[in-house]
């Protein structure tokens, strides 16, 4: 058996849970007994005993339903834990793998349809489009992303190359360009980044290469970098899907799960807006550190910035 045979298993048991179990005539069956009893009652009394036994019975399938539906759940947890040992051993080697090297050769394998960089551009837009705060990409693949974020004041880039970022904002004026703050970074250490002040960071594709390990570190750390409610989005691996599964254990990506990311989201403190599954992308997080973002900044340099 596969790694991805026991994810299809647990999706097949929770899709059993909420869509095939169904409580509703139980529920019905035992409000049209109630009410009838009552009537019974009213100068029928001597029924009273056989509708109330009918109820009983009801009452009794209620009760066995809900047993069923909390082993259920039992079991589909007991499934999860033996997903989450088994992905830790089999995944363990990938540290190897998927290091910050792995990210710039991966990132150019990304293949976004319209539809999902729509949806992607909308997010930024709602929280990466505010001059009132710093904003922060990492890894950024092309101009097409750092142009989504032009408007924060100022905008920090990160990549595992100079050559790379200098690349992607050629084609703005040289006096913007003198404005961005480029940053090298191969380490999960951001230390040098200012801390506390960002209002928006964003991540396309560059955990989905990147091991859990170094995932979850980079998540935690980029909860100091973010402002009292700072939204941070990225990409990442959900491999309950069986295609993403497929795609780790060829290790064409590094696994991660929408379980260990809500878990680390608890532990480290982040609200999570929305965890979303995009088509051929995969998992899109959308996370806010507690807090109302505030700032001073009265107004933005006035400049219009134009790509050639």
């Amino acid at each position: 058996m596969k790694l991805r045979d026991l994810v299809t298993y647990r999706n097949h048991l929770i899709n059993t849970l909420q869509v095939r179990l169904n409580p509703t005539p139980l529920s019905d069956n035992s409000s049209i007994i109630d009410k009838l009893s009552r009537t019974t009652a009213k100068g029928f009394e001597q029924y009273v005993d056989g509708i109330d036994g009918m109820s009983e019975q009801c009452k009794s399938i209620a009760s066995a339903y809900n047993n069923v539906t909390e082993d259920f759940k039992v079991l589909i947890e007991r499934v999860e834990k033996d997903i989450d040992t088994w992905s830790d051993e089999m995944f363990d080697n990938y540290q190897e793998i998927f290091t910050f090297e792995t990210i710039a050769i991966k990132l150019n394998t990304l293949k976004l349809s319209d539809d999902v960089k729509l949806k992607i551009q909308d997010k930024i837009i709602l929280h990466g489009s505010n001059w009132r705060y710093p904003g922060l990409q990492f890894f950024p693949t092309s101009v097409e992303w750092v142009k989504t974020m032009v408007s924060m004041d100022p905008l920090y880039l990160a990549g595992t190359s100079l050559t790379y970022l200098e690349e992607s904002i050629k084609d703005y004026p040289k006096q913007y360009q003198n404005r961005l703050r480029i940053y090298k970074i191969q380490t999960v250490n951001f230390a040098r980044f200012p801390q506390q002040q960002f209002g928006f960071i964003f991540c396309l594709g560059g955990l989905k290469f990147l091991h859990s390990k170094y995932l979850e570190k980079f998540v935690t750390r980029a909860f100091g970098l973010l402002r009292p409610g700072g939204v941070f989005v990225f990409g990442y691996n959900n491999c309950e899907t069986d295609v993403l599964i497929d795609s780790a254990e060829f290790q064409e990506i590094s696994y991660y799960s929408n379980r260990k990311l809500r878990a680390l989201c608890d532990k480290v403190g982040y609200e999570i807006i929305s965890l979303e599954d995009l088509e051929g992308f995969g998992g899109l997080a959308e996370i806010r550190k507690p807090g109302t973002l505030t700032t001073v900044k009265a107004h933005q340099a006035m400049a219009q910035i134009l790509v050639k």
